[in-house]
Parts: structure tokens; sequence; C-alpha cells
């Protein structure tokens, strides 16, 4: 009798056999959204294991680097370093992942066909239950069109900046060549032609 009492009821056991399905269906669609959305983004995502061996990378990697996935898996992300950076950079970059803090940076990369590209990154620890970094995943894209606006914004810039001086030089010039024909004109006689008379009244406005 104590036995049967201590025994969950069938209907019991019919209700937490439900309960712990429907979690782990509730689990397995997350599970499946999460890599579905993986696959689709359009930003790079590379997952290694505590070492740095890369265990997994994205559609968008592949497409971005010129990397098939069988050729990464199993090497670490150096076969993307470009040279551009120094050791001290790599150092930083692991001391802060290390340490379970997320590390963002923009690289220069390069791709397989050895073509260079800049490239806004984030690498972040993955935990297990119990606290233990046994991962890392990096998220990234490419950030070419950004930095190309850029470089062309800073060259409009400059030709602006030039043709700016230019443009006050010659009016410069213009007020001088104007002086120039006013004061010729009083020597003939004549009524000074130019309006000039929004020089003195700067330079009352200066002294005041």
């Amino acid at each position: 009798a104590e036995r049967c009492a201590a025994a969950i009821q069938p209907s019991q056991l019919y209700q937490e056999v439900r309960r712990i399905a429907a979690a782990l269906t509730e689990s397995d669609a997350h599970l499946r959204q999460l890599s579905s959305a993986i696959e689709q983004t359009s930003n790079c995502v590379l997952i290694t294991d505590r070492n740095g061996v890369i265990e997994y990378v994205n559609p968008a990697f592949e497409r971005t680097t010129g990397y098939a996935r069988e050729e990464v898996i199993g090497k670490t992300p150096r076969l993307l370093k470009s040279g551009k950076h120094d050791q001290k950079l790599y150092e930083t970059l692991w001391n802060t992942i290390l340490a379970g803090e997320t590390f963002f940076e923009e690289f220069v990369n390069r791709k397989k066909s050895g073509e260079l590209y800049p490239t806004e990154q984030s690498i972040s620890a993955i935990r297990d239950t119990h606290g233990h970094i046994t991962h890392f995943v990096s998220t990234g894209r490419d950030i070419t069109k950004r930095q190309q606006a850029e470089d062309a914004l800073k060259q409009r810039a400059a030709e602006l900046e030039r043709f700016n001086r230019l443009s006050v030089g010659r009016e410069l010039q213009m007020i001088e060549l104007k002086k120039e024909v006013n004061e010729l004109a009083k020597l003939a006689g004549r009524i000074p032609p130019y309006d000039l008379s929004f020089l003195e009244k700067g330079r009352r406005q200066d002294r005041g």
C-alpha cells in the first residue's frame, strides 16, 4: 500500500511526459529557428572551439571569403590573416575573449583569392551550463562599400575645400583689381565704376 502511495499515478506520469515532450518540441523549434537565421543571415558567422579551431561557418562566410565550409573546418581563422595587423592586436583579442568579454574591431582580412577586404567583427565566448568557456563565436560583415563611401566623402570634402580656397583667392584678386580701376578712374577725373563701400563697412564692424 505504501509503495502504491509513493508511486506516481498514471495520470500524473502522463501529464509529466506531455510537459517534457512539449518542452523538448519547443526547444527543438527554437534551435531550428536559430539555425535557419544563422544560415540565412548576410553576416559572416564562424564558431571555433576553445582553442580557436573552426567547427562551423555559415553560407555568408563562404560567399564573402571564397572558402568552402569543408576547406576551413578543422583549421583556424589565421587563414584569413592579411598581415595588416600586429601581434599585439591578437594578444588583446585573446585576452578579452578568454576573460569572457566581447571583442569588437575592424579587421582587414584576406579572401581565398588573395583579395583584401575590410570587415567589422565581434567575437564572444560561449559558455556551458557550468559557466565554462567551450567555444567562441565571431560575427562580421564586409564593410568595403562603407569604406569606399567614406573615402569618396573625404575626397569630395578635400576638393570642395580646395575650390573654396581658389574661389576666395579669385574674389580677393577681383577686389584688388576693382580698387586699381577705381583709383585710375579718379586719376582720370571719372567716377569710380565699382562700389566698394562694403569693404569700409566691414572694417568698421571689425573695429567695433
